[in-house]
């Protein structure tokens, strides 16, 4: 794998792996919050953190398979 396809693959591995955290966050944001609402917020925004993540491995994976062609 050249450089410039390891750089691009490892882009995405730190994408997915800040989505992660932040997702981690935000459920811990809802488990400290006493308002209901709050916690509904923090808990959408981690399922979308979450959805990020996994687009963001899924196309890393794209990529290498694209790039071992």
């Amino acid at each position: 794998m050249g450089a410039v396809e390891f750089r691009v693959w490892s882009t995405y591995a730190a994408q997915a792996k800040d989505h992660r955290e932040r997702a981690a966050r935000f459920r811990r944001y809802a488990d400290e919050t006493s308002n209901s609402k709050n916690r509904e917020t923090y808990l959408r925004v981690a399922k979308v953190e979450e959805n990020l993540a996994a687009t963001a491995e899924r196309l890393g994976k794209e990529f290498q398979m694209d790039a071992a062609v």
